[in-house]
């Protein structure tokens, strides 16, 4: 119970705070709280009051007490409090993008006291409706869906009789909520760079699991606008299973003139900086290799990978925000399709600039 001295005042700060932290204002569990001064100093509260508010949190289980130190305490029971439970399908699990897709939002759900399911389809359509189904019986309220198929997934997709949010890509003649990359403007901004750095031929190294690939057309369409025409000969989509590339492609992909490697991810992207050491070429000299997400990874192996980077926490908020409004709001409504823009990262594997002769450190450009 609140002290009964000045318990309005007490009572008013705990229920702003608590609403702060459960927006994530204030960090996530296991960070630290302001300190009992700080704390007054913010709301303009007497220390003893703002004793008496810490207290309250720690009641609650909004905090607890680590040494001399507040931290944000994950409430023992959150699931008798959470809003809804949501469903994720991701596409494989394995991919450190999703990976940290995952645990966005898994941090977006705590603020918002949303309870996650998370599984994967390993870009099985088969699995990706069992999936679907699994997690359809677990009650959920909907579902955050990464297709496993820009085509194929529609028939699975349409089943569902909850509110569903696509993530990465629509899917053709099916209306849907979706949260998206700009992706054909990505892949323009691809094709920019590999033009502006003194590229004379192009190869792209796609996934063969999409039938419309709008980074693709994009680099395509820029490459198009400034001479010259990426041929089908120019394009290899690989095996999503395993993606390994054959050095007998690799030896095609290099004609003797610098050439410019847009690549669908950064794990394929990772390959072709592998397999073209193999092949002794020079990177960037000889090939420029441009991959897709800035996974970690990308600014440490050398020469560290160009890639094209979006913001991630913005795809799960909005994702978030629609769905959650969906299913407050379960009426007719159009369907809504966010696009966020991306930005390239330029680094060594792609500029001759940034590539240090001697193999000094690394260094990157950003290219909005």
């Amino acid at each position: 119970m609140l002290y009964e001295s000045n318990t309005g005042k007490t009572r008013q700060v705990v229920a702003q705070l608590q609403a702060e932290i459960a927006s994530g204002e204030h960090g996530v569990v296991g960070d630290p709280f302001m300190t009992v001064r700080s704390l007054a100093e913010a709301f303009g509260i007497s220390l003893v009051t703002a004793h008496r508010v810490t207290t309250e949190l720690k009641r609650l289980g909004i905090l607890k007490r680590v040494g001399k130190r507040h931290l944000l305490a994950h409430r023992d029971d959150l699931t008798q409090d959470l809003h809804c439970k949501i469903g994720v399908l991701v596409t494989n699990l394995d991919n450190p993008f999703f990976s940290s897709l995952l645990n966005a939002l898994e941090q977006a759900g705590r603020r918002h006291r949303v309870g996650i399911l998370a599984v994967g389809s390993d870009y099985d359509l088969n699995h990706e409706k069992s999936q679907l189904a699994m997690l359809k019986a677990s009650s959920v309220d909907g579902f955050l869906i990464c297709p496993a198929h820009d085509e194929q997934s529609r028939a699975n997709l349409e089943g569902l009789d909850k509110p569903y949010v696509l993530i990465g890509r629509q899917i053709k003649g099916l209306e849907s909520n979706v949260v998206m990359v700009e992706n054909f403007t990505a892949g323009c901004k691809v094709a920019q760079h590999f033009l502006e750095t003194g590229c004379e031929d192009f190869f792209y190294l796609g996934l063969d699991y999409f039938a419309h690939d709008d980074r693709l057309h994009g680099f395509s369409f820029e490459l198009k606008e400034h001479g010259f025409d990426l041929t089908k000969s120019r394009i290899h989509r690989l095996r999503h299973r395993n993606g390994q590339l054959n050095p007998d492609l690799l030896k095609t992909i290099y004609r003797g003139r610098r050439t410019g490697v847009f690549c669908y991810h950064d794990l394929v992207a990772l390959r072709a900086i592998r397999g073209a050491r193999l092949c002794n070429y020079r990177i960037p000299q000889d090939i420029a290799i441009v991959g897709f997400d800035d996974l970690p990874v990308a600014s440490e192996v050398f020469p560290s990978l160009s890639s094209v980077a979006y913001p991630l926490n913005q795809i799960v908020e909005n994702a978030l925000r629609i769905l959650l409004d969906r299913i407050l709001r379960p009426y007719n409504r159009e369907p809504e399709v966010c696009s966020l823009n991306a930005r390239l990262i330029v680094r060594e594997s792609s500029s001759l600039s940034l590539h240090p002769p001697g193999g000094g450190g690394h260094a990157a450009a950003k290219l909005s």
